[in-house]
């Protein structure tokens, strides 16, 4: 029997081909997760069986696909783990594997410190923490990086940077234990190798191992809440940042009114404020022109008393010894409008932003000033 080779080939073509059918299984984070992190992306991982095809992300509705920066074959022949870093906008973000279908959604929250960080709930999805990360993480990702040392002799956790070199590299001002991958000087690892939580100790304290000519801040009369609570990184970034001293916004005024959001009017352009007079200060140097950030032995965390502090920038009341009047004091007496103060430049005065000129606390028509005190 004579086979014709056009027919065959014709219903070769015609047969359904028998292609492997693709399985895509998503590792972590799971869709509808909610990710609170400083920087606008996540890793997602997924493992494929059945198919060789690169599978790709396509971002919301965009025609946008993103490649995987990582493919590698999952051990004992378990299919492929494909790891992607997705961008992140604030909100809800969705995303498509392609070709697949499979539909994921990631809730964003930035947090640029402990102070944006909510009490945690049990839909947020932390790395690192309790278990949530799957044992397969294990097959690729090692902690122990055996025979590798800075210049010290210190251990570096190489493996690390994997995920997180971005949060070193980007950082104009980098922290030292960070830069050197020695991320175990700070973090601590659980008895299973992919499980890294936060410093047993308490922040501060980890801080003031290195930094021990910090611990004499903790003796002082006034102490910043922060560090009274314990955290230093409610300030400063502890890996890196583009800010001077690695605080996590600038350091003049936006970083303080992320506490006191009392002064938030004051730091606004002076045609977007309803507050005319505001101290030069908060508008140059800021607010570490007359407070010290950490600690300090005099009241409201300040470089010297009140008196000396105005008088640094404004010798002339205290050298004239008759301001506002002849024979006015400037200071000694008990405050009348503050009790248990005693009288300062402050006590006409206010130290950041007024209604009225020169910064005072009250108009002078009509002696309205004067009688704040004197009709006491």
């Amino acid at each position: 029997m004579r086979i014709d080779v056009k027919v065959l080939l014709i219903v070769m073509l015609l047969l359904p081909l028998q292609v492997a059918a693709l399985e895509l299984e998503v590792l972590t984070p799971p869709s509808g997760s909610s990710v609170m992190a400083r920087h606008a992306v996540t890793h997602l991982v997924v493992r494929q069986t059945g198919s060789e095809r690169m599978v790709r992300i396509q971002l919301g509705n965009s025609a946008q696909l993103i490649d995987p920066v990582v493919t590698r074959k999952a051990a004992a022949g378990k299919g492929i783990y494909q790891h992607y870093r997705l961008p992140l906008v604030a909100g809800s973000n969705n995303f498509t594997l392609v070709p697949g279908g499979n539909k994921i959604n990631i809730n964003f929250q930035p947090i640029q410190s402990e102070i944006h960080l909510r009490t945690r709930g049990r839909d947020f999805y932390f790395f690192h923490a309790e278990g949530e990360l799957p044992p397969s993480c294990n097959d690729c990702h090692t902690l122990a990086d055996p025979g590798k040392t800075t210049k010290l002799g210190l251990p570096r956790q190489e493996s690390c940077l994997t995920c997180h070199r971005d949060m070193i590299e980007r950082s104009t001002w980098r922290h030292s234990a960070s830069y050197n991958q020695q991320c175990l000087a700070c973090h601590q690892q659980s008895l299973d190798p992919w499980r890294i939580g936060m410093p047993q100790l308490r922040i501060r304290d980890l801080c003031l191992e290195c930094h021990t000519g910090k611990q004499s801040w903790l003796n002082k009369k006034h102490v910043h809440g922060p560090i009274n609570l314990g955290s230093c990184t409610l300030c400063h970034d502890p890996h890196g940042g583009t800010n001077p001293r690695r605080l996590w916004a600038d350091g003049d005024a936006d970083l303080c009114i992320s506490c006191h959001s009392n002064m938030l009017e004051l730091t606004k352009d002076r045609h977007r404020r309803s507050i005319p007079y505001v101290h030069g200060l908060i508008t140059g140097p800021g607010c570490i022109g007359c407070h010290d950030p950490h600690a300090s032995d005099h009241l409201f965390v300040l470089h010297s008393s009140i008196n000396d502090l105005c008088s640094s920038c404004h010798p002339g009341p205290a050298q004239s010894g008759a301001h506002p009047v002849e024979r006015h004091p400037l200071h000694g007496p008990k405050e009348l409008l503050r009790p248990g103060r005693e009288l300062s430049c402050t006590s006409c005065h206010e130290a950041h932003g007024s209604h009225y000129r020169h910064l005072l606390i009250q108009t002078t028509q009509g002696g309205r000033l004067c009688r704040e005190c004197h009709e006491q």
